[in-house]
């Protein structure tokens, strides 16, 4: 008997020990607990990569904008058209005006308030923006549109909002969905636990669960999503400790802001002031009650409920949380019934797909100034010069431009790549890049990474070297056979593209016409060294083989680069290094870096201004010739095709208004095509720039050493001092005075009558369409 006791004794001596050791433990576990919630609690910092967002729409008179393009803007926005309007992201549409309601954003140069404005436009061209009041506002910015992200992992991305700001039918029917006693229990709810353990038991398989939001918070935050009991518990001992330390308000509103709702390819996307955006292209608080539900209704599965993906899923799951709100009288009946019988109504964000290569060129250069742990944890805002309209149609011309092309030569569908740079001419601010005929995030970028030989495109550095060193327009070249012996014996016989020859030719002939001979024999008799330097102070930066063929373009460069060097060309000689970034602030829009135009003055104004004036005739008479079939001749479109050896590389650079743009079509593998710049890259340019630039700038006056002279089509060979022929170029003053016969009124931009080119003298001329 006495050893019974004895054993029990022992035993629960045991039990007691295990029991002190146990509770020393579970305090221990709960102090660690405590100070780690509280800790990490305290110290989180929101993984919020640095944010891209593309040039606002400016609206001012003479901006140039139809009221195409404006509501293209607003639909893109997520403004949504109304028959009458009651507040902000709301616009309407009538004959020649557009009445809108603009949002208040804060620019980092000047905060923007929302306001009412109308829109008039004369002959759908913008006009004159007016108040409500009726009178005249100057000039109005809508909210930049946001082209993606930047974050070295492509992880988590999300648009911080705070609970006050939040829709309030939106945070009560999150509340009644997935935790309805939120505000009554500290953390954990045995009500909610108890529910769900009977109907999974009831259906026997896990339809409930029963975690509170404190502990979804928690699970996100700070634990695996693994399904075990020791997961669960420390999981539910946290949430407990958070609710000790920190009220359900913010416990809500961090939730709100963490939560995981959809993946964009590899972007995962939180909370839901970023899932107004993604799924709707609007801000939270403009959404409705249907789409509020929808968003609700997704957490439960981001994809089984996915209104993308399972729009039919997803209906049915937003008319159950719709039926819940109505139930806990967070919206009426009739709201509930209005709300069921819209449609998902979905304007999906369009993630960066569209704007890879401009991303991918935004990418390049802020990492000059900013490490990539910066860009994926701070939050940054990067505000850009990218226009995502410009960036729409350009990417649109490339494909059906090129589709049209090989059509036109019967070539294979899909052989053809393309790629442009368009800036703007005297900024040197990008507007647009694309990188292939069908933007693909992460592809290959040929506007920034194909160097290809550049051919003809290289012949404006060559003249300018030739202007430069006393040469003009009017003077006469010969374009015979040029043998240019090397000091390894051998020879160097350029030809032209048809294998003939012309004489001798005046120079602005040889320019436009592009004469390969003519354009070997100027840069030679001008110096080798003379037209290298030519280029390099234009702006490219890499090397150049010290060969005479680089004459005729035979350097491999890319697109931005090629923009790089006609940008001076176009600007009256300022150089503006290409840039699409304008100034990076903080979430708060603090400033930390201004992007100003800095320009270097890097030819003589009057050498550019010759030079412009060549490159419009180009376009106007010679190989650029199919631009003017197309385009407003206000827009004065400039420029020079290219054709590298065996048609392998179609180029077209130029400007028309106060755009410019490079443009390159070829074949990735370098197989010689049966088109050139002309029939190639130009038609990409052409209809391009036809709907992208703008005849309402002022054109700059000619510079006072400069005068024109002109000619007729039937007598190229006579010229006249001024502006009234159908052809003219800009020569130094005395040149014009000594070779013009006498001084004529009009201009050439309105010819009538005799002035006026010959068309069937034109239709004979498709022969230009060949050369380079």
């Amino acid at each position: 008997m006495a050893k019974k006791k004895t054993r029990w004794r022992t035993f629960w001596a045991v039990v007691l020990k295990l029991t002190i050791v146990g509770s020393i433990l579970f305090a221990a576990l709960l102090v660690y607990l405590d100070f780690y919630v509280r800790d990490r609690f305290a110290q989180h910092v929101w993984s919020v990569p640095a944010k891209v967002y593309g040039a606002p729409l400016a609206l001012y008179q003479g901006s140039g904008q139809s009221q195409d393009e404006v509501v293209w803007w607003l639909q893109r926005m997520g403004y949504r058209s109304v028959n009458t309007i009651n507040g902000p992201g709301e616009y309407r549409v009538a004959p020649q005006r557009i009445e809108l309601f603009t949002r208040a954003y804060d620019f980092w140069d000047e905060p923007e308030t929302a306001r009412q404005l109308t829109l008039n436009f004369n002959n759908d061209v913008l006009a004159t923006l007016m108040d409500p009041q009726g009178r005249p506002v100057l000039s109005a910015r809508l909210a930049p549109p946001q082209l993606g992200t930047i974050s070295p992992a492509h992880a988590e991305d999300r648009v911080l909002e705070r609970l006050a700001t939040m829709p309030p039918t939106l945070v009560a029917g999150l509340v009644a969905v997935e935790d309805r006693r939120f505000f009554q229990h500290h953390g954990i709810s045995p009500v909610a636990i108890g529910r769900a353990l009977v109907a999974n038991f009831r259906s026997g398989r896990v339809e409930q669960g029963g975690s509170t939001i404190t502990q979804q918070l928690i699970k996100n935050m700070f634990l695996t999503a693994d399904q075990t009991l020791w997961r669960k518990g420390i999981e539910a001992m946290m949430a407990v400790l958070l609710e000790l330390h920190v009220d359900k308000e913010t416990i809500l509103e961090t939730y709100m802001n963490q939560v995981f709702i959809a993946q964009d390819g590899q972007r995962a996307i939180h909370g839901f002031g970023l899932a107004a955006q993604y799924f709707y292209g609007r801000p939270l608080e403009e959404l409705s009650i249907s789409q509020q539900a929808t968003l609700i209704g997704i957490l439960r599965g981001p994809s089984y409920y996915s209104p993308i993906r399972n729009p039919e899923r997803a209906l049915a799951r937003r008319n159950v949380i719709l039926d819940v709100m109505a139930e806990q009288r967070i919206i009426t009946d009739t709201q509930r019934r209005a709300a069921r019988a819209e449609p998902l109504g979905l304007n999906p964000g369009t993630g960066e797909g569209p704007y890879a290569a401009a991303m991918d060129l935004v990418r390049r250069q802020l990492r000059l100034w900013y490490p990539d742990d910066v860009l994926n944890r701070e939050g940054l805002h990067i505000h850009t010069s990218i226009d995502i309209y410009a960036q729409d149609v350009a990417q649109r011309q490339m494909q059906e431009s090129l589709q049209a092309i090989e059509r036109l030569h019967r070539l294979p569908n899909n052989q053809l790549q393309g790629a442009m740079v368009l800036i703007h001419r005297d900024s040197g601010d990008v507007r647009a890049v694309i990188g292939a005929r069908t933007s693909v995030q992460g592809g290959f970028n040929r506007a920034m990474d194909a160097r290809r030989p550049v051919g003809s495109l290289l012949k404006p550095a060559v003249y300018l070297a030739a202007l430069e060193t006393g040469r003009h327009w009017l003077m006469d070249v010969d374009d015979g056979p040029v043998v240019v012996a090397a000091r390894d014996g051998t020879e160097w016989r350029p030809q032209n593209f048809d294998r003939t020859s012309n004489g001798m030719v005046p120079m602005w002939e040889a320019m436009s016409r592009s004469y390969n001979q003519a354009a070997a024999r100027v840069g030679m008799e001008t110096g080798l060294g003379e037209v290298l330097r030519s280029i390099e102070r234009l702006g490219y930066s890499g090397r150049l083989p010290v060969v005479p063929a680089v004459i005729l373009g035979a350097v491999d460069m890319s697109p931005y680069e090629v923009a790089q060097i006609y940008q001076p060309v176009f600007s009256d000689g300022f150089r503006a290094p290409l840039k699409a970034i304008t100034a990076v602030t903080t979430a708060d829009q603090e400033v930390l870096n201004q992007f100003n135009i800095r320009t270097q003055q890097v030819i003589a104004p009057p050498d550019a201004q010759a030079m412009q004036s060549a490159l419009q005739l180009a376009v106007r008479e010679g190989t650029g010739r199919y631009a003017t079939s197309v385009l407003n001749p206000g827009l004065r479109p400039a420029g020079k095709t290219g054709t590298s050896d065996q048609q392998r590389d179609s180029w077209f650079a130029g400007e028309a208004g106060e755009l410019m743009a490079v443009v390159w079509v070829g074949v990735d593998n370098n197989t010689p095509m049966p088109i050139t710049g002309s029939t190639g890259a130009l038609r990409v340019w052409t209809h391009t720039m036809a709907q992208l630039a703008h005849s309402s700038y002022d054109a700059k006056p000619l510079h006072s050493s400069l005068r024109w002279v002109s000619w007729h089509p039937d007598q190229p060979g006579r010229y006249w001092l001024g502006d009234c022929h159908a052809f003219r170029i800009a020569v130094p003053q005395a040149v014009a005075v000594a070779q013009a016969q006498r001084t004529c009124q009009g201009s050439s931009d309105q010819l009538t009558g005799e002035h006026a080119p010959d068309d069937n003298r034109r239709r004979g001329w498709g022969w230009l369409d060949r050369i380079f």
